[in-house]
């Protein structure tokens, strides 16, 4: 009995290389980490054929290439009226994704870093200065020998201000026909369309028993 669907294995691995992307401080580093996420993001969509595959018992083997138009293929031949429906659901879901910008742009970054080059995001560096204002400020009484009160004055210093240091953060976006897409971003709303996806699968098809 499994404690997981693959899909959910398979978003674990797109999660491990978000926050990896997240502690980058290097060009190369973020680039490799964007690959790993972008790879591993959009493989849970067809890892979620393979939940489809197993627990609807279709047996469709690890060798042969498992394409929306194979499992539907065999669920009619075996006529598993659930793996249909699930397969009807996957195209509707799958066709909405390539409709939305963000999630059709990360589809599409995906194809191009595993088909024909690595994806190297613009980016830019924003250098951060904190500073602090120092000022001292203080009330000063002269008092005459019956304490009586005869000067009174507020002495204030001049304000000093006092550099904490630098900081420099660097900011990485995708170019497109719309502008630019903060890499970040974009990522992160993929991840939680995914999460949804996986979860609604989980809810509507993958029943808990099978768990």
């Amino acid at each position: 009995m499994r404690k997981k669907l693959f899909s959910e294995e398979k978003l674990d691995v797109a999660k491990f290389f978000f926050d990896k992307l997240c502690e980058a401080r290097a060009d190369k580093e973020f680039t490799y980490y964007l690959d790993g996420f972008l790879t591993a993001a959009v493989s849970v969509l067809d890892v979620l054929l393979e939940d489809g595959n197993v627990i609807f018992s279709l047996d469709i083997p690890l060798e042969e290439k498992l394409y929306p138009e194979v499992f539907e293929k065999k669920a009619k031949e075996l006529g598993k009226e659930e793996a249909l429906e699930f397969i009807k659901w996957f195209k509707r879901v799958k066709k909405g994704l390539k409709k939305d910008r963000i999630c059709k742009l990360i589809l599409d970054k995906r194809r191009i870093t595993v088909h024909r080059r690595l994806v190297k995001p613009e980016h830019i560096e924003v250098t951060i200065t904190e500073s602090i204002s120092l000022r001292v400020e203080c009330e000063v009484e002269v008092r005459n020998k019956t304490g009586k009160i005869i000067v009174k004055k507020t002495i204030k210093s001049p304000s000093k201000i006092k550099e904490k240091g630098e900081k420099v953060h660097i900011e990485y976006f995708f170019k497109t026909d719309y502008g630019e897409t903060p890499v970040m971003e974009a990522c992160e709303k993929f991840l939680r369309v995914l999460e949804n996806v996986v979860q609604e699968a989980k809810n509507r098809f993958f029943k808990s028993e099978c768990f």
